[in-house]
């Protein structure tokens, strides 16, 4: 096999892969999925259009070579283009890892043992587990349980044997709270109205720092 063709196959594979990152990425993004799909789409356009303008300048090269300055020039300015592209592509990438750690850089070497000591209903299951905002301690298990009516009945009866005490101000349907020390256990569940028992659903616990009126009861 030519030295060509081998090379021609070979940019070929790495154009496919990268196409199959940047589709699943989006599709990712599109559906909400946890992860930094968007750093991983970008970073996959920006290598497509970095190997469309190494391959747009190498066939201006060969045009002018070849005394077709015209074409050359068609061909440096396509490659111009994908080189701006690249470089947008690359900016997306940058802000968005800035944007993630903002939003996910919480200090949880505290909270984050607290969170996975705390019991869970049987069967609950973790569907992901996400820090919270920088300048925080906040961290936020998203769970999913069988029968979700019965998850405030079971946080009731196993959180105070911990030494949780339950915040009696809080009267919302969807929303437990309770504090111990400087420390506070948030309950939320996805739910809208009442949940009709059991049927299966999903709800967050979070554990932060609690508000200092409430950290100062006793």
């Amino acid at each position: 096999m030519a030295a060509g063709d081998l090379l021609t196959r070979l940019r070929g594979a790495v154009y496919a892969a990268l196409a199959a990152l940047l589709l699943v990425a989006i599709e990712q993004v599109r559906t909400g999925a946890p992860g930094p799909w968007i750093e991983a789409g970008a970073s996959a356009l920006a290598a497509l259009c970095f190997l469309t303008a190494g391959l747009f300048i190498a066939t201006a090269l060969r045009r002018r070579r070849d005394g077709l300055t015209r074409r050359a020039y068609g061909w440096g300015v396509g490659a111009a283009w994908a080189l701006l592209a690249a470089a947008l592509a690359l900016e997306v990438v940058v802000q968005a890892v800035q944007l993630r750690s903002t939003l996910s850089g919480a200090d949880v070497h505290l909270t984050a043992p607290m969170l996975r000591a705390l019991p869970r209903p049987p069967g609950a299951t973790l569907v992901d587990e996400r820090p919270g905002p920088s300048g925080t301690q906040s961290i936020t298990d998203d769970l999913h349980v069988a029968d979700l009516a019965g998850v405030p009945a079971f946080y009731r009866g196993t959180l105070p044997g911990a030494g949780w005490i339950e915040d009696s101000a809080s009267t919302e349907l969807d929303l437990l709270r309770f504090h111990r020390g400087q420390f506070e256990v948030s309950v939320l569940l996805d739910i809208s109205g009442a949940a009709p028992p059991h049927q299966p659903g999903d709800y967050a616990v979070t554990v932060d720092e609690a508000p200092a009126a409430v950290s100062a009861s006793p």
